[in-house]
């Protein structure tokens, strides 16, 4: 495996940690956030992998999930995940405070499903 897409995927699976780790914090909207660069590094290296190329410069995990013909169950979930990069972040997207935006089963929601995700990476990536 080139050392590229190791490099996308172990920081991915360390960014899933993290979600973990700011979920049980009762750090809500980090968590969201971590699970969607979870997400989006582990789809990037599966991309890199399967395409023989650099990495794409985007955080549209729809585009990705396209590119990378996932399940329709995940595609939809990518496409709820997507726009948490920014409305986990920034008032001004999530008009108001994300910190307190986000409720625990929201969170839970949203690692669960990038567990299943970084899962199913898991089981395209060559190794």
């Amino acid at each position: 495996m080139r050392e590229e897409i190791l490099w996308w995927l172990k920081q991915g699976e360390a960014d899933f940690r993290a979600s973990k780790n700011s979920f049980a914090s009762k750090d809500y909207h980090a968590s969201v956030f971590s699970a969607h660069q979870a997400v989006e590094k582990c789809l990037k290296a599966l991309y890199i992998q399967r395409e023989n190329t650099a990495s794409l410069r985007t955080h549209n995990l729809i585009e990705l999930g396209k590119l990378l013909k996932v399940p329709p169950l995940t595609l939809n979930f990518l496409a709820k995940l997507s726009p948490e990069y920014s409305l986990s972040r920034y008032p001004d997207a999530s008009y108001g405070i994300p910190a307190e935006r986000y409720t625990p089963d929201i969170a839970r929601e949203y690692l669960e499903g990038a567990e299943k995700v970084l899962a199913w990476v898991q089981s395209q990536i060559k190794k």
